[in-house]
């Protein structure tokens, strides 16, 4: 499902772990649960950055990552491949919010 502007910017304010009724854990855990929330939502981020490149852009990018390519390079190479990608990042992160706060719902 597509999410409008208006949800994306509401989900984005939304402070999950305390939606979610986690913010009383303990830090280590709370640090826990962000690293694996930040690892899915960077894989998603990613992954519709891919689908954005046409086949030579993903063959550019390989061979940027596996030359060992300095990050602000490679970050440069996104910006003009995907000049929407900060977007792109905004709605994965409204996303996955959005999947998580409807389960917790839902159940």
């Amino acid at each position: 499902m597509a999410l409008d502007k208006t949800k994306i910017q509401e989900l984005l304010k939304i402070d999950l772990l305390k939606e979610l009724n986690l913010d009383g854990l303990p830090l280590g855990e709370k640090l826990g649960l962000m690293d694996d929330m930040a690892r899915l939502v960077i894989e998603g981020v990613w992954i519709k950055i891919l689908e954005n490149l046409t086949a030579t852009q993903r063959d550019e990018l390989e061979t940027l990552f596996q030359s060992g390519a300095a990050q602000e390079t490679i970050i440069a190479f996104i910006q003009k491949a995907v000049p929407n990608y900060q977007d792109l990042a905004m709605e994965e992160v409204a996303s996955y919010k959005d999947v998580l706060l409807s389960g917790v719902k839902g159940s």
